[in-house]
């Protein structure tokens, strides 16, 4: 599953058809918070693996006022500051004022950053870092020097990313208020997902993904478990939210991949009383999607604009 070179063509598209004049980085003007206090929660985990460099705080960010969070998790392969190159949603946290972080996985022994995430995928030497409760310092150490809204925290992530925003939602349902996976899938045995609260879910997959194939199946490693597709992902989340009915399709298209002709997206979903359930399918899209994330472009709308918004819509009760 080495989607390396892909990655960093598409990396590169993003990286020069896209900027953010105006900000900055923690370090610059717009992130002054001290974060070396002695006060700070920092565990083991994250002195061994530290996330500040890739913790991005908005210029109109006030802490008078609760923030929304937003954690980004990265492809295998990829790290933290690729895949924001990839999305650009620094440019959509500085427009809408929610703290950003995107970090690293752990190296494989052969080099490649990746998340323990399911089962399916990706500790494909079997290393088991914990990354859940690496992911979960993260949130506690910015809560601990920032002013989040805890009904507002969400993950977004891409492939083996999509894996482990998947897990952090079954184990840390009473956390997260929702999630965007992009071509990554929630566990085929559902006894190993053990949300106890409801979690807005945002499922998108190009039904042509040669990587992470739409129906589902794998393993992708020799060491790995199978994989559900999408369709039989969001109908699991609808289970566990209390949904109703069948995935419908709401007769809305939309346009994510700019590399396809006119709205290739097509949008279904749950009835929902808790916890919106929904799957956008990007038709004849693959495994990485020509995503458009100029801010400057306004049609359409940004990769970034579309899940943060509809992510804004769903906190937590």
């Amino acid at each position: 599953m080495r989607e390396t070179f892909a990655f960093l063509v598409v990396v590169c598209v993003a990286a020069c058809n896209s900027s953010t004049p105006g900000v900055a980085d923690l370090g610059d003007d717009a992130g002054s918070a001290d974060l070396s206090s002695s006060g700070d929660m920092a565990s083991a985990l994250i002195a061994a693996r530290p996330y500040t460099n890739n913790l991005y705080v908005p210029s109109g960010y006030q802490a008078t006022t609760p923030a929304p969070l937003v954690v980004l998790l990265h492809g295998y392969t990829a790290t933290g500051a690729q895949q924001e190159l990839y999305f650009n949603l620094k440019a959509v946290s500085e427009a809408h004022g929610f703290l950003y972080v995107y970090p690293d996985g752990t190296k494989d022994s052969i080099g490649n950053h990746f998340w323990n995430a399911t089962d399916a995928c990706c500790d494909a030497f079997g290393a088991k870092p914990d990354d859940s409760q690496y992911i979960m310092d993260i949130v506690r150490d910015i809560q601990s020097k920032f002013n989040v809204d805890a009904k507002r925290i969400y993950l977004i992530g891409h492939s083996n990313g999509a894996f482990m925003s998947h897990r952090l939602a079954c184990e840390h349902s009473e956390v997260f208020a929702g999630i965007v996976p992009l071509a990554g899938d929630t566990y085929k045995d559902q006894s190993k997902c053990v949300a106890a609260h409801p979690v807005a879910v945002l499922q998108v997959q190009g039904d042509a993904d040669a990587t992470i194939a739409y129906g589902g199946g794998g393993p992708l490693f020799t060491n790995a478990a199978m994989f559900p597709g999408s369709v039989e992902t969001v109908g699991d989340w609808a289970t566990k939210n209390g949904c109703t009915g069948t995935l419908t399709d709401t007769g809305t298209s939309i346009d994510l991949d700019t590399a396809l002709a006119n709205a290739e997206t097509a949008v279904a979903k749950y009835i929902c009383t808790n916890g919106a359930v929904e799957l956008w399918t990007i038709h004849g899209g693959g495994h990485l999607p020509a995503l458009q994330t100029n801010p400057a472009v306004s049609t359409p709308p940004t990769w970034g604009e579309r899940i943060y918004g509809w992510l804004s819509q769903h906190p937590k009760p």
